[in-house]
């Protein structure tokens, strides 16, 4: 007897959210009717009760244990190398799909493949818990400018020369109307990426495991283009990504992000460039926290509180990338997963 075909292979990293993957793989049970989907789940050694309540809710799951925590890339790409399926589906543990996220997305991309092009990732639709587009795909990398623009001193010499800031509201706008429109783009977020597994077993493209978390989902959209392949974004399909309400941001958390970005910097543009804006971004910080202290002294008490907050979080943070800045320069270089070690942070 002939096994069945497995159209997708659905890898889902865990990290102890043992109720976030529940809905997750329990949305995907109850929307693939008609698809033959293989579950994976990769486990970051969460030692909780992740393990025992997925699997035995969905016994047909694939649980993997990485036994220590992989991080994004790591996980992921454990995952790949153990599906069966011709496509492949990267998805969050966070998120939740309906019954036209699989159907549809499978249609676009075998549609996209009749055309006969390269075609890379095929990204959706994601919309938080609020009902608002969370902007997936990017036409274009921003990477170096956002640093460059966020600088005191380009800030100051904008307002000098009145020079006009990007109207972030009308910029909002255009991307909510982009990501209503099936479109060819840059690169995808890593919350959901679509592609034929071949991609991976025959071409040898996993993600770069020298990204721990952040930054990696570029990374790898940006390599397979240079390889010739297309990545495209369609509205056709969506999911509901839980992720992206307003939080707080701890100072590991803002290292991880940032040294993740200053790593994807020093793989796509090279070391020379890499050191310089990185530079630039510690200068921008310092200065930063230099106008902040002057402000702490002229004002009260009351009125200080926020802004000592403030200082102290970035006087953490600055101190954490002075260690990482020498890290990524001399642990790691563009070629892909470079070293043995991978960059976490926490």
């Amino acid at each position: 007897m002939n096994e069945v075909e497995i159209d997708i292979s659905i890898v889902i990293v865990n990290y102890k959210t043992p109720d976030l993957t529940r809905a997750c793989v329990e949305s995907i049970m109850e929307n693939c009717s008609g698809i033959n989907v293989e579950l994976i789940v990769v486990d970051n050694n969460s030692q909780d009760e992740s393990e025992g309540l997925i699997t035995n809710l969905f016994p047909g799951l694939i649980w993997i244990n990485t036994g220590y925590n992989a991080g994004f890339s790591r996980a992921n790409n454990v995952g790949i190398n153990n599906a069966s399926g011709k496509y492949i589906l990267l998805l969050n543990s966070d998120t939740t799909i309906n019954s036209d996220t699989l159907p549809n997305t499978l249609r676009d991309y075998q549609n996209l493949e009749k055309t006969g092009q390269k075609i890379g990732f095929l990204g959706c639709q994601l919309i938080d818990l609020n009902g608002n587009i969370q902007h997936n795909s990017r036409p274009k990398i921003r990477n170096i400018e956002k640093i460059v623009v966020a600088h005191p001193l380009v800030i100051l010499i904008s307002r000098i020369f009145s020079v006009k800031p990007e109207d972030k509201e009308k910029t909002h706008k255009e991307m909510d109307e982009l990501h209503k429109i099936f479109h060819e783009t840059e690169w995808l977020g890593g919350t959901y990426l679509f592609y034929n597994r071949k991609i991976s077993y025959e071409l040898g493209q996993f993600l770069d495991e020298d990204f721990f978390m952040y930054g990696e989902d570029t990374e790898w959209s940006l390599r397979l283009r240079r390889l010739g392949f297309k990545h495209f974004f369609t509205p056709n399909a969506s999911i509901i990504h839980a992720e992206g309400g307003s939080f707080k941001i701890k100072a590991s958390k803002w290292v991880q992000i940032s040294v993740s970005e200053w790593l994807f910097i020093m793989k796509y543009y090279g070391k020379f460039t890499y050191f310089f804006i990185a530079l630039f971004n510690l200068t921008g910080l310092q200065l930063d926290n230099f106008f902040i202290k002057r402000a702490i002294k002229k004002k009260s008490d009351v009125a200080n509180y926020e802004l000592v907050e403030d200082y102290e979080l970035r006087k953490q943070v600055i101190v954490l990338l002075k260690k990482y800045f020498f890290k990524i320069l001399f642990s790691f270089n563009r070629k892909t997963s470079s070293s043995k070690d991978y960059l976490k942070v926490f």
